[in-house]
Formats: C-alpha cells, structure tokens, sequence
C-alpha cells in the first residue's frame, strides 16, 4: 500500500511527469549489491484533480532464498509517502525449501 500525494498546490495535469513509478527489489544473500527488480507500480496522475491523493496497491508471488531481503523504492521524491500509519509491506510464505517444491 502506497499513497501518492504531490507536495503541491499546482495541480497534477501541470506536472512534468505524468507517470510515477515505485519498484520493487530483492536483494540476494551472496551478492547484497546486486538488486533483482520483482514489480514495477506505475501510477498515472489525474488532469482533472486538485490534489491527487491516491493510493496504489499490488500484489504478487515471489520465490525468496533463505536471507534474502525485499526494498521498496521511488524516484518519485515530494510525490510518494511512506507513512508508517498507511504503508505496509506484508510478506506470507506459501512453501518452504527448494523451488522444485510443489504447493
């Protein structure tokens, strides 16, 4: 969950871009400085609004090594909020061992 709300009184039709996007990563155990991107969230802003105070979910199914870590992130800076009362990333796991398991 990730709320898009533009830290301006412009409305959004007069923004530069149109579309902003959050990413997300795994980073793997052995090699911590290379990123596997997993989903890309787009986000398209609405010409007719104010103030444009959506809020963009996604799901998905993704194989984790044992360690491995999962980072959100934007290039979107002054457009996304990570809120700590209205962000959340929430993990479950489905299966455990190698990938070859079947659920």
């Amino acid at each position: 969950n990730i709320q898009f709300k533009p830290v301006s009184d412009r409305p959004p039709k007069d923004f530069l871009y149109q579309n902003w996007f959050v990413y997300l990563y795994k980073i793997p155990v052995l090699r911590s400085n290379s990123y596997v991107q997993l989903s890309k969230i787009a986000h398209t802003v609405c010409d007719n609004c104010i103030s444009d105070q959506d809020t963009s979910f996604v799901g998905g199914s993704f194989y984790l090594e044992a360690g491995e870590r999962i980072q959100v992130c934007s290039l979107s800076l002054g457009v996304i909020q990570f809120r700590k009362d209205t962000t959340y990333l929430g993990l479950m796991m489905l299966a455990s061992g190698s990938k070859e398991t079947e659920l």
